[in-house]
């Protein structure tokens, strides 16, 4: 069967290109739209379809269906033969989204793909500034959007102003809000992302683990005020406290990670946190990197749990102890939802929540002391 490399050959450009002309036709020109779909048509070319009745293990396979179900693809169809979904997300997290060495975004991005390509839709990629936001969501330019195909919207990694913004947008195309617990959504799918902190901070605390430090992201983003509720949940449930000298509030870089890191454990062994809880893992990367400039060895003298594990549990030698969120599944569940609204119209709310879970490697011990 003729995947992205034969139809790069046959169109004489490269892979990249046709995987933008098949996602997000609007980022190619006219010319090479032509020339990709031209080539894929003379190749017969049919998107994967996933196997029905499986729970995925990987985010390589397709997820369980959850009592959501579309029809099964019996003829080869041209991605956006049946229209499009509006992907939202900030223009700073928008690359990341086609590189799997980044890790979540892109593994969303996989499952939201894997059921556009059964559907025969396209992706229609929309990054936004600061501020940008309000001008695409305005009604004369969603309403164009409506006319050209699209059949639903959906926000990955939108903030609480942005949320708000989308709230109060009036509109027909029904939208999605990703890996967040929005009130007033009437679709949401998400991570139970409480839960898999929850449990993280409780295998340190059963391990012995009494000064836990954690290394939090900004609290305008509700993923990451949800995994702190749940280290303090498990925190208190041990009636153990979160002293303000172990909590570091970032913003989301491997950089401010491993400068949180050295704040945090550049002092005297006598007060140095026994353990970290990363709640990013671009922040389990910067403590990796800053322990070993200070020469401390995980988990010898330092145990590390990180949440999300798409890099870092590949890393020879540094796999590390982390909340694993099915990021695969959500995409895919997301445009599911989102385009079964859209076929039925239902004013009814729907939330699926996902439960993550932590799987247990070589960066965790029990405290020497």
């Amino acid at each position: 069967m003729a995947g992205i490399r034969e139809i790069a050959r046959a169109a004489g450009v490269s892979t990249a290109t046709v995987s933008r002309a098949l996602t997000n036709p609007q980022s190619v020109s006219e010319d090479l739209r032509h020339k990709v779909r031209s080539a894929a048509a003379k190749l017969n070319y049919r998107p994967e379809t996933a196997r029905r009745g499986k729970r995925a293990k990987s985010p390589a396979s397709a997820p369980q269906r959850l009592g959501m179900t579309a029809a099964t693809q019996t003829h080869a169809r041209l991605p956006g033969a049946n229209g499009s979904v509006l992907l939202f997300i900030p223009h700073t997290h928008a690359a990341a989204i086609h590189d799997r060495s980044v890790g979540y975004f892109a593994y969303v991005f996989s499952g939201m793909m894997r059921k556009i390509e059964e559907l025969g839709l396209s992706m229609n990629l929309t990054p936004y500034t600061a501020g940008h936001l309000a001008e695409i969501l305005a009604p004369e330019h969603l309403s164009h959007q409506q006319r050209a195909g699209a059949k639903g919207m959906a926000f990955l990694f939108s903030n609480r102003d942005e949320d708000r913004l989308l709230l109060r947008t009036p509109t027909e195309l029904p939208w999605i809000a990703l890996n967040r617990n929005l009130s007033g959504a009437e679709l949401m799918v998400r991570s139970d992302d409480r839960h898999g902190a929850r449990e993280a901070a409780a295998h340190l605390l059963g391990l012995g683990h009494r000064r836990i430090a954690v290394i939090a992201g900004p609290a305008r983003y509700q993923f990451f005020e949800e995994r702190l509720a749940g280290i303090r949940e498990a925190l208190a449930a041990a009636r153990l406290p979160l002293p303000a000298d172990r909590l570091a509030r970032i913003e989301l870089s491997r950089e401010a990670g491993r400068e949180a890191a050295r704040k945090l454990l550049d002092v005297k062994a006598a007060h140095r946190p026994s353990a970290i809880f990363a709640c990013e893992e671009a922040f389990a990367d910067g403590v990796l990197k800053e322990s070993d400039a200070l020469g401390l060895k995980i988990p010898d003298d330092l145990s590390l749990v990180g949440f999300s594990d798409f890099v870092l549990s590949a890393q020879p030698g540094k796999a590390v102890t982390a909340v694993s969120v099915p990021a695969f599944e959500m995409g895919y569940l997301a445009v599911e939802a989102l385009l079964n609204r859209s076929r039925v119209g239902l004013g009814m709310k729907v939330e699926i929540v996902l439960t993550p879970r932590l799987v247990v490697r070589q960066s965790v011990l029990s405290p020497k002391h």
